[in-house]
């Protein structure tokens, strides 16, 4: 039986609807996939790894489901992986007691979340209605030249107490892959030397200060990366590095939630936070989240040998979710996804993950007397916006949005439809560039002289869309509205679900994947090439 647990921090249960081709541009193609780590037979059964991506018996299943991270160096693509990574954040509040089943628009079953029933060894009996569908992290190198991918996971016991390999940072053959501990209370790193032939693993570290980490940047060819502490403020880190001692790290900023995306706008470098919360680490379940909202923050102007430690607390807020969004209690629940800089503007989206939204609204007013009327008043697609001189007098505009939405009125029990907070009507279209399942402004990359956007395509609790699968959408220019590449997931409707990552060189866009669908042959994590 298909549950929805609107308490939920991710989606599992996903109506998908067929309809629309990919659009076509030159060269898209997907390079490297997951491969079956594991023979499933039945929901509770015992738990059989699959034989080098083999299974004798059983259905072969594909637990590894994101390209958490990603990074390049030389002719290497490193990919870190996550597992069930939504089937675990769909859990993670009130933990999965029953199997849940997905099926795809033909009725094929394509995914199952096991939670409680799980019998995978490497999860303690205790964890396991929180975690049974964590499997171990990989790590993948794929050959730009060859063709050919290796699994190069180090043989390292830290491997299985993290959650996943959120990031990936690269500096002069340095490879760092990093991700949160299983329970969220800690951040795991492992080291390569990616100049060696074949890469040397160089060992690794866990940090107790912190509970997550999602992004490394280079900035004047110094690396930075974000991280969130234990008591849910942020920190901007310099990785100071090399191959003797690859953990070496210095703060060089501090704001006041989860630092997530970077990237250097007008000699500065600007960072998107979080609240904390349980899509992010177990932080929001332990100190809570009563924080300010989400917002940007923008360091200051970036001297000759980068910052340091005397410009941590130097940083300004110049944006938060509630600039835009006019109901306080769903601006709670979301965060600001990627931003790039990009024809002399700074580009940026919100996050508004739907399925956490619901309770928000349910611990702030109660249950309400029509729940349908409000859930529909409590979706919200992404807005698109851009932004510059931010050092002197802002100008903010919005791209995609919407002019007027719905805000909750707690002293008379209603919901009014007020205009944004900015006050504007978007130049381009509605939020979502236009398609209402579009939740997640995941990635953003700058290639072949145009701006890339990534999303998460949601389509939850059968709401119908007319377009399934990840969407890639580019702006040409800073006077055009956006385009789509695809709105179909490439192609793979029914199985990916959101382009999660992006790592751009000279001639190709690689591009990183979430899938739903570990029980289809076209499950799993993909790395996709694009060519102009």
């Amino acid at each position: 039986m298909i549950k929805c647990k609107w308490r939920a921090v991710f989606p599992l249960c996903l109506s998908i609807l067929h309809s629309a081709v990919t659009v076509s541009h030159a060269e898209t193609k997907v390079l490297a996939m997951a491969v079956p780590d594991e023979c499933w037979s039945t929901c509770g059964g015992p738990y059989v790894a699959a034989a080098n991506g083999m299974c004798l018996s059983g259905t072969p299943k594909r637990n590894h489901a994101y390209v958490w991270g990603l990074g390049k160096w030389k002719d290497k693509v490193w990919i870190g992986t996550g597992a069930n990574i939504a089937g675990i954040g769909q859990t993670a509040s009130g933990g999965l007691q029953d199997c849940e089943f997905t099926r795809d628009s033909k009725g094929n079953l394509i995914n199952v979340l096991e939670g409680g029933q799980s019998q995978y060894p490497g999860v303690p009996a205790p964890l396991r209605p929180f975690l049974g569908d964590w499997r171990p992290p990989q790590v993948w190198i794929y050959d730009t030249v060859t063709g050919q991918k290796t699994n190069a996971t180090p043989n390292d016991p830290l491997i299985n107490e993290t959650l996943g390999l959120r990031s990936v940072g690269v500096s002069n053959g340095l490879v760092i892959l990093a991700g949160p501990g299983r329970l969220g209370v800690n951040v795991n790193m492992f080291a390569f030397d990616a100049d060696a032939n074949p890469p040397k693993y160089l060992g690794s570290r866990s940090f107790i200060r912190y509970s997550n980490i999602r992004k490394f940047v280079s900035a004047q060819n110094i690396v930075y990366t974000g991280v969130q502490t234990l008591s849910g403020s942020g920190e901007v880190l310099r990785w100071t590095g090399n191959k003797n001692d690859p953990f070496s790290f210095t703060t060089v900023g501090l704001v006041d939630n989860d630092a997530v995306n970077l990237t250097e706008h007008d000699g500065r470098l600007f960072v998107g936070t979080w609240r904390p919360s349980t899509l992010s680490s177990s932080v929001g379940v332990i100190a809570g989240t009563d924080r300010p909202p989400a917002g940007i923050w923008m360091s200051p102007p970036i001297p000759n040998g980068g910052l340091g430690l005397l410009h941590a607390g130097l940083w300004t807020k110049v944006w938060e979710v509630t600039d835009y969004e006019p109901d306080e209690v769903l601006a709670s629940t979301q965060g600001v996804g990627d931003l790039a800089s990009f024809a002399g503007y700074l580009y940026w989206g919100h996050m508004n993950p739907p399925w956490s939204v619901y309770s928000a609204f349910v611990d702030a007013y109660g249950e309400p007397s029509n729940v349908q009327e409000t859930r529909n008043n409590l979706r919200r697609a992404i807005p698109i916006f851009r932004g510059r001189d931010f050092a002197r007098n802002p100008k903010i505009e919005l791209l995609y949005g919407e002019a007027e939405l719905p805000r909750y009125n707690g002293a008379t029990q209603s919901w009014e439809i007020v205009s944004n907070k900015l006050g504007v009507s978007p130049l381009y279209g509605a939020a979502g560039f236009d398609v209402p399942t579009n939740v997640y402004t995941w990635t953003m990359a700058v290639f072949d002289g145009k701006l890339f956007v990534g999303t998460l395509d949601s389509g939850i609790n059968g709401e119908p869309t007319e377009y399934p699968g990840a969407d890639l959408w580019f702006f040409k220019d800073a006077n055009s509205k956006a385009k789509a590449w695809t709105k179909t997931g490439f192609g793979h409707p029914d199985t990916i679900a959101g382009v999660r990552t992006m790592v751009p060189s000279k001639d190709t866009l690689f591009v990183g994947t979430s899938s739903r669908a570990n029980l289809s042959p076209d499950g799993g994590w993909k790395l996709i090439g694009i060519k102009p």
